[in-house]
């Protein structure tokens, strides 16, 4: 079920490093463990969309707006936090976000948190698992393609849905539209809404088309240019795994 990346780290960070939200897409889908062998870390786990607007509106708002988005987010029970020190080890799932911050041992917390000792650096050694099914499954798809740099097409089920949500954006966007023009707000106002739903319409559109498109290419079979190659992943055989 899952295999060893035969390459292994080791990440030392500084006291007062910190991450954004993220999820470590530069290997397959995979398990890390985690083993802390001097300092600290704190990690911080949220679910994928969340984690990815968490950083978006850090870096767009700054600090203070980021704290209340995660202040209200703890308040909601939405995250998870896991603090790790010396011979502590953490399995990170391959789902999900999550950023990592390096505490600074001059800023102790209040009772009943522990006190932090003092260290340099925050030293951790990590492995990697990949999801071995998942793994062989595109790493065949990838290497029997006629390019293997080709993005993957979406099954039909992956481009009904994609069109699905398109479509309730647009629907969602006409009815903003049209609350806009009800309420009097300015023409400006009115007019930016009116086209956010034209554009959002459009793109639902352009997905629609798409799926159709993907439902009319038997999947593994062949592509545009008609050579045979895997570029469109097996519905079956994902559903095995």
């Amino acid at each position: 079920v899952a295999r060893l990346n035969p390459r292994l780290y080791l990440i030392w960070k500084t006291a007062g490093y910190c991450t954004p939200y993220h999820q470590d897409v530069h290997v397959p889908p995979h398990f890390t463990l985690y083993n802390q062998t001097s300092g600290a870390s704190a990690f911080h786990f949220l679910p994928l969309l969340l984690g990815e607007y968490a950083t978006l509106v850090g870096r767009r708002d700054g600090p203070s707006r980021l704290k209340e988005l995660l202040q209200r987010l703890d308040g909601e029970g939405v995250g998870e936090v896991a603090t790790l020190g010396p011979k502590q080890m953490l399995l990170i799932l391959p789902g999900g976000a999550h950023g990592v911050y390096v505490p600074r041992p001059a800023l102790q917390l209040p009772p009943p948190a522990r006190p932090l000792p003092p260290f340099r650096l925050s030293v951790i050694r990590a492995a990697e698992l990949f999801v071995a099914p998942v793994c062989d499954l595109y790493e065949r798809l990838l290497l029997s393609a006629a390019d293997w740099a080709t993005p993957l097409g979406l099954s039909e089920r992956e481009a009904e849905a994609e069109a699905a949500t398109m479509a309730r954006v647009a629907e969602a966007a006409a009815e903003e539209a049209a609350a806009t023009a009800t309420a009097g707000a300015g023409s400006e106002a009115a007019a930016e809404a009116e086209a956010v739903a034209e554009a959002a319409a459009e793109a639902a559109a352009e997905v629609a088309a798409e799926a159709a498109a993907e439902a009319a290419v038997e999947a593994g079979t062949v592509d545009e240019g008609g050579e045979d190659d895997l570029l469109i992943s097996d519905d079956e055989e994902l559903d095995a795994l």
